[in-house]
């Protein structure tokens, strides 16, 4: 089963996680998380899914204020287990594995649909056997994605809002030490609309300019920047 594929009920109370086989395309089996679900990683045989209630929901359906939680999926045996014991009123919303551990981002403006009390700009480590609170930093404002580096040893946080588009973002990137969660800011006049991290170098899509800029992990020195059309700003890897 080597992909998953989202489907929200009509009430939204549920999501439906299909698992996609690629060699047969088509969807082999199901299973259901409660809430939303806002974003997938994985790490060996396990998936974490960050899943949430909207407020809204939660008012219309009555439901308890506290849903939220993120959950690991055995996917050899579809097994579904929350990693916080209590739900929570607010989780990441985006999400990462790295190691032994979760790495999870609030988002920041960008996430206008949350409430004006929901965590903002806030980089968090979860271990996700135990559903404990390891480290968390405040970061800068517009916090929007993140990214392991190729090492496993710093974050990288992209700040986005795209509201602003015609504007450059005086620090767009955020890199966050996985161990001392000491936080090193990247500026550069371009916006960061997705980023991918690959052998020792980041890889940025650049709104603002239309073009790619490649940066190195360690230093954080642009090494180049290679103009490209629009449509390949959004970046993804394979491996």
């Amino acid at each position: 089963m080597d992909s998953a594929q989202i489907l929200h009920d009509e009430n939204m109370q549920v999501t439906a996680l299909g698992f996609y086989d690629v060699q047969a395309q088509n969807i082999v089996s199901t299973i259901h998380i409660p809430g939303v679900v806002q974003d997938i990683t994985g790490s060996g045989n396990k998936a974490f899914v960050s899943s949430y209630y909207p407020p809204q929901v939660a008012i219309e359906d009555k439901l308890p204020e506290k849903k939220s939680n993120i959950y690991e999926v055995d996917l050899d045996t579809k097994a579904i287990r929350p990693i916080f014991k209590e739900d929570q009123k607010y989780v990441p919303l985006r999400i990462i594995s790295g190691g032994p551990y979760i790495y999870g981002i609030f988002q920041g403006e960008s996430a206008d649909f949350l409430p004006k009390d929901a965590p903002k700009n806030i980089l968090v480590k979860i271990d996700p056997k135990t559903g404990t609170l390891l480290n968390q930093v405040k970061l800068l404002p517009y916090a929007k994605d993140l990214v392991l580096s190729s090492d496993g040893r710093n974050i990288f946080v992209t700040h986005f809002e795209k509201l602003a588009s015609a504007t450059p973002i005086s620090v767009p990137i955020s890199r966050v030490s996985t161990e001392t969660f000491d936080v090193k800011e990247v500026t550069g006049n371009f916006r960061a609309c997705s980023i991918v991290s690959m052998n020792g170098k980041i890889y940025v899509g650049d709104e603002l300019n239309q073009q790619l800029t490649v940066i190195d992990e360690q230093t954080l020195r642009i090494e180049k920047t290679i103009p490209v059309k629009l449509s390949a700003i959004y970046l993804s890897k394979t491996e």
